[in-house]
């Protein structure tokens, strides 16, 4: 090859250029909450037994909310409601009527590693089994956590 391929050799790959952009990276951290197990909590009022008077029960369960995630508590009526009144089906088709609350219900969550421990209590008075027939009861409430 003479000097003057050789140097038209060097020119023709001395003319590429280079070209650099930016490239962005994205990410999101959603929102969320997320029960524990919440199928293994079972609010059981055991042997209503008439004359022993009211009864109450109360059980906790654990959710995580992302870090800095408001998030809400609640619970529906249950399948056999009486307006705003929760109650038991038993076996006969009678009810019996019960109290259900939640705490907390609201607050912010501080991320996956930090467990919130939700208590539900459940309640009976007295006079709500006094008379109920022999039996099973039993409802069933959808608790919710969300942001």
């Amino acid at each position: 090859m003479t000097r003057i391929g050789v140097f038209v050799l060097l020119l023709l790959g001395g003319q590429a250029l280079a070209d650099t952009r930016g490239m962005p990276v994205t990410a999101s951290v959603p929102g969320s909450c997320k029960f524990g197990n919440a199928d293994d909590v079972v609010l059981d009022f055991g042997a209503l037994v008439p004359g022993q008077g009211a009864r109450q029960v109360s059980q906790s369960v654990a959710f995580t909310c992302s870090t800095g995630t408001q998030y809400t508590v609640t619970l529906d009526p249950g399948r056999y409601p009486n307006g705003q009144q929760r109650r038991m089906r038993g076996d006969s088709g009678s009810y019996i009527p019960y109290a259900l609350s939640a705490a907390p219900t609201s607050g912010n969550g501080q991320g996956e590693l930090t467990p919130i421990s939700l208590m539900l209590t459940a309640s009976i008075e007295a006079t709500a089994y006094i008379d109920s027939p022999v039996g099973n009861y039993a409802d069933t409430v959808v608790l919710t956590v969300s942001p």
